[in-house]
């Protein structure tokens, strides 16, 4: 059974017995309700929970939206913030429902999210990144997972550390000697110099 907790809406005052007879009072959905307690998109509403739970503040067990079984707690994605079961999906179900997505999509389409979800990219760039076929500084050819049958990629989105900013892509050697530079410039010049001057 779901635990059952106090909530307050802070521009009144009113203090409810629960999100759900909160979510029907002020006419809002219940699962936007529980998103903002929980912590998962921004308070527009301005409510909170109070006091302590009604069932005490721990679920020692819930019963799963998805397959319909009653479930021990640590089978659940448990949220650190509020130390409440997540969703209500168990691992197992959560974990199928994301392959099932990942299948659909496509492994393709799955990396050109990622890559504009990790680095803030818009989706043209996002694909651009993806369909870049050799490093921009050595020109060697770039593999990835998705063409070959190791494990191991030498395709790496290279970005400044400082600001977040992508500035190309790179195979793995170039990338780890701009990493090794720390990718201060006096010290890749300084590479340069000794290079030729050794030669």
């Amino acid at each position: 059974m779901k635990n059952k907790r106090k909530c307050r809406h802070i521009e009144t005052g009113n203090i409810y017995s629960s999100a759900k007879e909160l979510a029907k009072t002020l006419d809002i959905s219940i699962h936007k309700v529980y998103h903002i307690l929980n912590g998962r998109v921004v308070d527009s509403i301005g409510i909170e929970y109070t006091g302590e739970s009604l069932q005490g503040t721990t679920i020692k067990e819930a019963k799963c939206i998805k397959c319909n079984v009653v479930k021990p707690r640590e089978e659940f994605g448990i949220d650190k913030r509020t130390n409440s079961i997540r969703g209500y999906a168990c691992k197992k179900c959560r974990a199928k429902r994301e392959g099932n997505r990942r299948i659909e999509l496509g492994r393709e389409e799955m990396r050109i999210r990622s890559i504009k979800n990790t680095y803030k990219v818009s989706r043209d760039e996002a694909e651009e990144l993806y369909n870049t076929s050799n490093c921009d500084i050595c020109n060697t050819k770039l593999t990835s997972r998705l063409d070959n049958k190791t494990h191991s990629s030498n395709r790496h989105i290279d970005h400044c550390h400082n600001t977040g900013e992508v500035r190309g892509v790179l195979c793995a050697g170039c990338n780890l000697a701009i990493g090794h530079a720390k990718e201060d410039i006096n010290t890749l010049n300084n590479m340069i110099k000794y290079l030729t001057n050794k030669h």
